[in-house]
């Protein structure tokens, strides 16, 4: 999983600049930025002034411009500041620990925890990333002895995961062996067995690196849960489960606005 990218984003008022980051290098527009304003826009639907524009867009079923609500997204000042910290809070629970340590010279943003504590993380993920499933899970049981005991939920998903990467690398023999061990490994995971190209399997989707993130991600959240840290999921993410929440709360209400339609790329519907 590569490092994001931070990037400048120039403010049109007073041409300072913020940073942002991304997986990659694009001239979109700062995604934690549009979905902040793009929250607090739909927010202002349910604000105590303005209920009877609110009542009134409710009962006319009137279209509010695209304009219109652009003009509120850029008219939600959430200032630099705030913005720079959701930003460390994504590094840091992600463990980009060099992003993380670029963007603290950058922007002086105090991280909320040592950043060397991120090593142990980093080298977890970065073990299942690669494949190496048995080595992240003694990594696991070094820093953490309890965690696989207590959730057996977690240490199901790194057991099957590994039967998943001896199939990818044609170890069959070795997958098969390890199919007769004393716990279960899904019936998905063990249907590749039985085809000669798993990939273009109806399970193909196991061997997509997609399944290892999410695997990852849920170690690194377990791990941040054990550790007692505040958040076990960056909060960006509380923020995109939030604007689905408001938008269907209008849709409900039959109030006509620009919908975002895709997350991932922060588009809003033109159509009228």
């Amino acid at each position: 999983m590569g490092t994001p990218i931070l990037r400048p984003l120039m403010q049109p008022k007073d041409k300072s600049c913020l940073y942002t980051f991304s997986k990659k290098n694009s001239n979109e527009h700062s995604k934690p930025t549009y979905y902040c304003t793009f929250f607090q826009s739909i927010s202002q639907f349910f604000d105590n002034k303005q209920k009877a524009k609110y009542n009134e867009l409710s009962r006319k079923s009137e279209v509010t411009s695209r304009e219109d609500w652009m003009k509120l997204l850029e008219e939600n000042d959430l200032g630099r500041s705030n913005m720079n910290k959701l930003i460390m809070n994504y590094l840091v629970t992600e463990g980009f620990k060099e992003a993380a340590e670029k963007f603290q010279q950058e922007s002086g943003v105090i991280p909320s925890v040592d950043l060397h504590s991120l090593d142990d993380r980093i080298r977890i993920r970065d073990a299942i990333m690669t494949g190496r499933v048995q080595e992240a899970t003694a990594l696991i049981n070094q820093l953490h002895p309890e965690l696989l005991d207590n959730d057996r939920y977690l240490y199901f998903h790194l057991q099957q995961l590994h039967l998943i990467e001896l199939i990818r690398n044609n170890k069959i023999e070795e997958a098969l062996a390890f199919c007769t061990k004393p716990f279960k490994t899904g019936t998905e995971s063990v249907a590749l067995l039985a085809f000669e190209d798993p990939l273009n399997s109806p399970f193909g989707d196991l061997l997509a690196p997609s399944h290892r993130q999410k695997v990852a991600s849920e170690v690194n959240a377990a791990i941040l849960k054990m550790e007692h840290q505040e958040t076990t999921a960056p909060k960006i993410s509380t923020l995109l489960k939030l604007i689905l929440w408001a938008q269907e709360k209008l849709n409900k209400k039959n109030v006509k606005y620009p919908k975002m339609i895709d997350l991932a790329t922060s588009t809003i519907d033109d159509s009228k």
